[in-house]
């Protein structure tokens, strides 16, 4: 599972010290004696990938509360997309739905086929989809392509 920071030109810094503000200081160097590392990385175009485990060890604790975040105002770079669609195996089901739901910093980048729409509210797979993409569930929902709703919008 991602846990740690993704630069704009596509390089994955993963989170080696016991908290990510370390971390965060440890890539901002010199700039990194602030009182919010991680804030700067986010404003600098970095996105930040948490993952709840065992120090050292890959076993998730917390799967459902794993999460990604990028900076108000700064969409995900083709550098940063090109390595989230070539480490999507390695990203939580959490963190996928995450980037696929989060239309700020990726808009229209889908790494899987579980998302919530808008038109999504009340189909008989919106309590599958939750689950599945907070982590848990093992099941996968049915594809939102299948959905009527989802076949009959307007472009």
């Amino acid at each position: 599972m991602a846990d740690g920071f993704l630069a704009p030109t596509g390089k994955f810094y993963p989170k080696t010290e016991n908290f990510h503000a370390q971390t965060a200081r440890a890539i901002l160097g010199p700039d990194g004696q602030t009182d919010e590392p991680i804030q700067e990385l986010l404003r600098r175009g970095y996105i930040l990938f948490v993952g709840f485990h065992k120090p050292g060890e890959p076993e998730n604790l917390h799967a459902d509360m794993d999460y990604v975040l990028g900076g108000p105002g700064y969409p995900a770079t083709e550098g940063q997309k090109a390595w989230i669609a070539e480490h999507t195996e390695e990203l939580s089901r959490k963190q996928q739905f995450d980037i696929n739901n989060d239309e700020t910093n990726f808009e229209n980048f889908y790494i899987s086929n579980v998302r919530m729409f808008p038109w999504c509210k009340g189909c008989a797979e919106e309590k599958a989809r939750d689950l599945w993409g907070n982590a848990q569930s093992e099941e996968k929902p049915k594809r939102c392509d299948a959905c009527p709703a989802f076949r009959n919008r307007p472009l």
